[in-house]
């Protein structure tokens, strides 16, 4: 509303704004600014006009002044609204028609304004949403909603408002696919939506991409169930609401992109030093079998573990790879090690304690989804007899004295595939001047730059290179795998060897 009042203690002095011209201020800023402005303008000698419903004033603020005209409001200063009032004052008192242009801009640079102070306050998709919504239906009366990813990343429509139906039976990640690459959509009669949308028949429509640096981060559409039609107007400022939401809708992207790198760094760190810490701190050197393990970590923290247990007529080599690579995979790892070293004490055959194994830990990996292979050998270092099972792993390979290659190969499942089941075992003799080769997967299927894999052919012609104890070997086995792959690999390289030194 808006009224006239008279002010007593006006000053005699003369003003150039004549009494027509006060009238028909009073008459038309009504008119063309904002319903909710709160706005009082005072002259010496014309009175006061007061827009707005709020009957305490005591709270005005100064916001301008023109012409011997004062401008009070009860918002907070807002340089917008001032050079709106003054351009319509001096449009006014010029006699001039106040044009569209001028009241669309004032629009939106307003709803810019709104948005500017709002978004970057904004956290996730729906608070954008549900920003953009009460900043678009102050301007644009109708109902509206945005589609934006949510929570678990798949498209849909996260906040809606005015008469917008409360559910809609739409596919969004289709919908979403038809829109990459789109332009903005004005529809200004009734009809069918674009595809895949066209199954919802609606009235004047106006759909705009949020569209950022990097691509589609969400879709703006307002609708009506009749007239008025969206204008070009109302489609340039939908457009500008759009590009706010899009940039506030990538950067809460990238942030969360960071902030699960960060939780993966974190989570890898941990992996990692459980990973050592599962590894022997020194290995038993037994007469004349001498021993000895590496592992080289990956880009990617891996699951691999070995392991050299004397237990007095008998030595166990183990070699692991838990898939998966996260703090769980670890964990599981973890736990093999516990049961395996406990199972170890009771079990003198392999098979035995790798069924015994399974079966403490196979129900655990299949709730977490996770699996163990393990290559076991129980090696009795007087004789150099020892047998050999395996869970799923590539078979350890052995280098006899006379330069022949054998593979053992067991065939057992993996740990975790099922919750009872067996496992075969054989029986071997580590003659002297012969070596005993156990490797994860990550040795044989590393590749080069043109994606080959260095292959158990190349692994089994390293054998044949000379070596005079299980230290030589490895490091010429990490030597040939490092010259074929230099770069970083994305699974763990894990050796464990044994030599029957020659007399």
């Amino acid at each position: 509303m808006s009224h006239t009042t008279n002010n007593p203690s006006a000053a005699t002095e003369a003003l150039t704004i004549s009494v027509s011209a006060w009238a028909d201020l009073s008459e038309r800023l009504p008119r063309l600014l904002p319903k909710d402005t709160d706005l009082v303008l005072k002259h010496e000698r014309h009175g006061a006009i007061c827009l707005g419903c709020h009957s305490d004033w005591s709270s005005l603020r100064p916001l301008c002044c023109y012409d011997g005209i004062s401008i009070t409001s009860v918002a907070e200063e807002n340089p917008l609204l001032s050079v709106m009032v003054c351009s319509i004052i001096e449009a006014v008192l010029e006699g001039e028609n106040l044009s569209k242009e001028l009241v669309s801009t004032y629009s939106n640079l307003a709803l810019l304004d709104t948005l500017g102070k709002q978004l970057p306050r904004c956290r996730t998709n729906l608070e954008v949403a549900r920003c953009l919504g009460s900043a678009i239906h102050k301007s644009i009366p109708a109902m509206g909603c945005v589609i934006a990813r949510d929570s678990n990343g798949h498209w849909d429509r996260i906040h809606c408002w005015g008469d917008a139906p409360s559910e809609i039976d739409i596919d969004w990640d289709e919908m979403m696919e038809s829109w990459a690459g789109r332009k903005q959509c004005l529809l200004e009669d009734s009809g069918p939506l674009p595809e895949p949308l066209n199954q919802e028949d609606i009235g004047p429509s106006c759909m705009t991409p949020l569209t950022s640096t990097e691509g589609l981060e969400g879709l703006l559409i307002l609708a009506r169930e009749t007239e008025p039609v969206f204008t070009s107007v109302d489609a340039q400022l939908l457009g500008l609401a759009a590009g706010q939401g899009a940039v506030r809708l990538e950067k809460i992207r990238q942030d969360s992109a960071l902030r699960i790198a960060d939780r993966m760094h974190l989570e890898m760190s941990i992996a990692g030093n459980i990973q050592r810490n599962l590894l022997p701190k020194s290995i038993p050197q037994l007469g004349a079998i001498h021993i000895d393990g590496a592992l080289h970590g990956a880009s990617k923290i891996g699951g691999d573990y070995y392991d050299v247990i004397d237990i007095g007529e008998h030595v166990v080599m183990v070699i692991a790879d838990v898939s998966g690579h996260n703090v769980s995979a670890a964990l599981a790892m973890n736990m093999v090690r516990t049961a395996l070293r406990t199972s170890v004490r009771i079990h003198t055959s392999p098979a035995a304690v790798l069924t015994s194994l399974n079966n403490q830990i196979s129900a655990d990996l299949i709730r977490s989804q996770l699996f163990v292979s393990v290559g076991l050998i129980i090696l009795r270092p007087d004789t150099g007899r020892f047998r050999i099972s395996n869970a799923g792993h590539p078979g350890a390979l052995q280098r006899t004295a006379h330069g022949d290659v054998i593979e053992w190969d067991t065939d057992g499942p993996v740990l975790g595939l099922f919750e009872k089941t067996t496992f075969p075992e054989r029986f071997g003799c580590l003659e002297k001047g012969d070596s005993l080769l156990l490797y994860t997967d990550g040795v044989t299927e590393c590749r080069n730059e043109k994606q080959d894999m260095f292959g158990l052919e190349r692994l089994t012609e390293t054998l044949h290179h000379p070596h005079k104890n299980a230290t030589q070997l490895i490091e010429e086995v990490t030597r040939r795998i490092g010259s074929w792959s230099p770069g970083e690999r994305e699974d763990d390289t894990t050796i464990l060897a044994a030599k029957h030194l020659p007399e």
